[in-house]
């Protein structure tokens, strides 16, 4: 109700609005009901593509023609001797296969390794029927010779030849691609069809007693179960095991998920085609014919059809004249799928007549139907061309013929007796060349409405102020200006029940569609209310003077009606998208121009948490997945789901090592980090131990001293000379350096970081906190007169260049400390307060659009972090990326489904692996239990019998 307590009656939904035909009533034209935005229209109809030339397409234009995985096209060229193929950017056919490619293995053969003595020269292939099958393996039917080829689209090389037996008759006209990785043939010749399953066997023309079909074990999502046949196969190839069909001119033949068939029928001389459908060698119902396609002419549309394809629930048959595809709710329960095509329009240019091809597209993956043009594929695509009925005359509320004894289902109740009706407000839009007309009737009785007059009401007025309901916004998926809430004023329904009549015009382009109707009653009179009995004397003017002032009404009641309901702005749920923005600087929020609507809800109701884990790492995740993710929910604020496959972040002292233990001391803290090797020296041996070690790693690499002072430019006396010492900082001389490098490496049980002049300001720090005064340095370190620190300054010249440059410090608490700055000091520092940002990407996504979802993680980081960090962001398919992640429980090695295989010109080395070949599918070598060793007579060069 609204801020006058007036009340009203909504109609929404698609029970609202077809609840039923009126009892009585002459059939009307039903309104359209668009589950999308749940609106109601006129019906659209079948736009129906009219061509100057008539003449059909003929049986002899169809060739076999399949799409694989990746979006190629196979075909058969005119002279039906070769295979054509054209890639899913290319403009021009390419070559794929002939006979004529044998006879130029043979001749490569002859040149050189073994080959026949004598070769014969290959005969000509006519080809009839193609298709690839669900193991990615290419099949063409064989008319002369007859029989079949078969190639590995994933292995390449020569095709596999299926010799058919000469004495069974074999006429391959168009293949159909199985569920499970068979194929069905359509013999048109001989109207026969027949099957194959996954390993080119014969399927025998009828199960089993009680064996019904068997479910794949992997089901599709959201698609139709996918069956097997459960039927018995045979490896000899005889007669009996074709399926004779009733057809008598079959053009196509389609398979469906359960295992059934489908074959076209198109006669000539009838006009019209029939779709026939086998289970095996019984036809599962009567073929169900195309000659009362409704299309809203007078008469209904006869089509006769080229080709049919299936694709997820939809039937598309291509009409012979080659104008326009024809799609189809196809239901094998009900045979009047036939009677309705769907309204969309599907025009073809220049229509070949070779065939429609279901694939998937490379770029979406969704399923989808392509047909050709000249030497070209392109898909089949809905056009704008809508056609609507031009009428229909709705009943509010709707009456149901088993509900008639229900007031509230025959009419709306005021009430109350006299009830005034005050106004209608429809949501929708009302193009230009259309209208809604009301009509209204009411009386204090539901029987006498039936006999009461329709009074016609004004027509309906566009609210340029939007609806009346406070913060309210109607969603409708329409386009134009003339989109949003209608509004008219009851002239004169005056009872305790109303039935509403609309009238939708369209003009055949275009209609009316309406999402709700809100009916509200009784009528908030400022005559009665406001104004002096006076004014009421009159009947007349006072009809005319309520009226008038029911337009101020109806002003303030709106703005009455959001001051009462003012509570909605402070709600992230009930907000106007427009008061977001606003509600969101009452916390110093300023949106991320790339949130959307829903985004910034979630932001605003959750604002506290996520406020509360700012600057942390977790907050960090949060708002980047706020930013990458496609739909924000609670499970952001889940710590388990921050472990699954998603944003990480890695902070840069995890990936350290350091050692176990403070060095020697067994009772000191462990430090974070792993030991790299057991054994080896540790600080309690001294550096005499390791001094005498560097020597004999020298004299075994060098073997003279000349070479030694030739590669470090030095000039030592000799390996025992007293100066030839391991130095505790790495030289500046590059050979000695990678010397020094090598040497620690080998011989360490912990890590030593490679210090240089730079880092002496870290040690001088790191001895300042450790001893706080330099007496208390000076007494650990047995520091003495001369070589005694006055201040922490004297570092640099007595300890860093004087000691540490030329040698590592004798032993003791000397060299534990310094052994402790290079492990542990050292390597914490450079990794303190740096992380990676480690952004989950999907593997068919294109570069363009991984490298979007990296900036944007780039951006949001550089807003989030804390502002001493830094960090780098980095991309990533898998769990396990070798050189930059731990290897744990939750790695993936190998191929998986965030692994893919690497494509020539795409991809990345880190997200990738080579392709390989099993060796059972390995081609140009004999494999047991798979080839012949003898090459059986009659079998052209180049090819198997098999």
């Amino acid at each position: 109700m609204d801020a006058n307590q007036t009340r009203f009656h909504l109609v929404f939904g698609r029970e609202d609005w077809l609840g039923g035909a009126p009892a009585g009533s002459p059939p009307l034209p039903v309104l359209e009901y668009r589950d999308s935005d749940a609106t109601v229209a006129l019906p659209r109809r079948v736009f129906v593509f009219a061509v100057a030339n008539d003449a059909a397409l003929s049986a002899a234009e169809r060739r076999g023609a399949a799409q694989d995985r990746y979006g190629n096209y196979y075909w058969i060229a005119p002279g039906e001797d070769e295979i054509l193929f054209a890639g899913p950017a290319t403009q021009q056919a390419q070559h794929f296969w002939s006979a004529a490619d044998l006879s130029a293995a043979c001749a490569n053969a002859a040149s050189g390794g073994f080959s026949p003595v004598n070769p014969k020269a290959p005969a000509v292939f006519q080809m009839g029927g193609l298709a690839v099958t669900t193991d990615h393996y290419l099949v063409v039917g064989l008319v002369d010779p007859a029989g079949l080829l078969v190639f590995d689209l994933h292995t390449q090389g020569p095709p596999l030849h299926y010799r058919w037996p000469a004495g069974v008759a074999f006429v391959p006209f168009d293949l159909a691609a199985a569920p499970g990785g068979g194929v069905w043939i359509l013999d048109r010749a001989n109207r026969r069809y027949w099957g194959l399953d996954s390993l080119f066997r014969v399927i025998a023309p009828s199960a089993a007693a009680g064996r019904p079909p068997v479910p794949e074990d992997f089901q599709p999502v959201g698609s139709p179960t996918v069956y097997r046949a459960a039927c018995d196969t045979a490896e000899a190839i005889s007669a009996a095991q074709a399926m004779l069909i009733a057809a008598p001119e079959p053009i196509g033949i389609e398979a469906l998920p359960d295992g059934t068939v489908l074959i076209l029928d198109s006669q000539r001389a009838l006009g019209y085609s029939q779709v026939y459908r086998y289970q095996l060698a019984n036809l599962t119902a009567p073929p169900v014919a195309l000659n009362q396609v409704d299309v809203g002419e007078d008469s209904p549309y006869q089509l006769l059809g080229q080709d049919l394809a299936y694709a997820v629930g939809v039937l598309y048959v291509a009409d012979a004249k080659g104008a326009q595809t024809f799609a189809f709710d196809y239901s094998t329960a009900d045979a009047s799928w036939a009677l309705e095509p769907d309204p969309e329009f599907l025009p073809m240019l220049r229509f070949g007549g070779k065939a429609l091809v279901t694939g998937q597209a490379p770029s979406t993956g969704q399923t989808g139907v392509s047909y050709d043009f000249d030497q070209r594929w392109t898909a089949l695509v809905a056009q704008p061309r809508n056609r609507f009925e031009t009428g229909a005359v709705w009943m509010l509320p709707r009456r149901d013929a088993t509900l008639e004894t229900d007031p509230l289902r025959r009419a709306f109740d005021g009430k109350q007796p006299g009830c005034v009706w005050h106004r209608m407000f429809l949501d929708g839009t009302i193009p230009p060349g259309t209208q809604v007309s009301v009509a209204s009737r009411a009386a204090d009785s539901v029987d006498l409405l039936d006999g009461a007059d329709w009074n016609p009401e004004p027509q309906p007025y566009l609210r340029l102020t939007g609806p009346e309901l406070p913060y309210y916004q109607p969603i409708l998926n329409c386009s134009g200006g003339r989109a949003g809430t209608w509004e008219l004023l009851f002239q004169a329904a005056k009872g305790r029940y109303l039935q509403v009549q609309l009238t939708f015009a369209g003009n055949g382009r275009s209609t009316p569609r309406l999402q709700a109707v809100r009916v509200y009653y009784p009528r908030f009179s400022y005559l009665k209310q406001y104004l002096p009995a006076v004014y009421q004397d009159n009947a007349a003017s006072a009809s005319f003077l309520e009226r008038y002032l029911a337009n101020p009404e109806g002003f303030f009641t709106v703005l009455e009606g959001r001051i009462q309901q003012v509570q909605e702005l402070f709600d992230p749920r009930t907000a106007p998208g427009e008061y977001l923005s606003w509600l969101a600087g009452w916390l110093g929020i300023s949106f991320d121009f790339t949130w959307s609507e829903t985004v910034r809800r979630f932001f605003l109701a959750n604002a506290e948490r996520f406020f509360q884990s700012r600057g942390t790492t977790d907050g960090i995740v949060r708002m980047i997945r706020l930013a990458l993710d496609q739909c924000a929910n609670s499970s952001l604020f889940d710590p388990a789901d921050l472990q699954h496959f998603s944003v990480r972040i890695v902070e840069n002292y995890e990936l350290r090592t350091a050692p176990a233990l403070a060095l020697g001391d067994p009772t000191a803290v462990q430090s974070p980090g792993t030991v790299t090797q057991s054994g080896g020296w540790t600080p309690s041996q001294g550096a005499a131990v390791l001094n005498q070690q560097f020597l004999s790693f020298l004299s075994t690499k060098y073997g003279t001293i000349g070479a030694l002072n030739a590669a470090w430019k030095t000039r030592y006396s000799g390996f025992d000379d007293p100066k030839l010492l391991l130095p505790a900082i790495q030289p500046p001389q590059s050979a000695q350096a990678s010397d020094w490098q090598t040497f620690l490496g080998q011989n360490l049980s912990f890590p030593y970081t490679a210090v240089t002049d730079a880092d002496e300001p870290a040690y001088e720090d790191f001895l300042a906190r450790r001893y706080r005064q330099p007496a208390d340095l000076n007494l650990a370190y047995g520091l003495t007169g001369g070589t005694a620190l006055a201040s922490f300054a004297d570092v640099l010249a007595k300890l860093w260049q004087g000691v540490l440059a030329v040698a590592l410090p004798a032993g003791g608490t000397f060299l534990q400390d310094w052994i402790l700055f290079v492990s542990v000091v050292i390597p914490a520092s450079r990794n303190a307060h740096r992380f990676s940002v480690i952004v989950p990407v999907d593997l068919n996504a294109d570069v363009s659009t991984q490298l979007a979802r990296r900036d944007l993680a780039q951006r949001v980081a550089q807003q989030e972090k804390p502002a001493h960090t830094d960090f780098d962001v980095k991309l990533y398919w898998a769990v396990f990326s070798a050189g930059l992640s731990r290897v744990g429980l939750e790695t993936v090695v190998g191929p998986s489904s965030r692994f893919a295989a690497l494509l020539l010109g795409q991809g990345s080395m880190a997200g990738s692996f080579l392709g390989y070949v099993e060796p059972w599918n390995v081609r140009g070598r004999l494999v047991a239990g798979r080839d012949q060793l003898k090459q059986p007579a009659g079998v052209p060069c180049g090819g198997s019998g098999i």
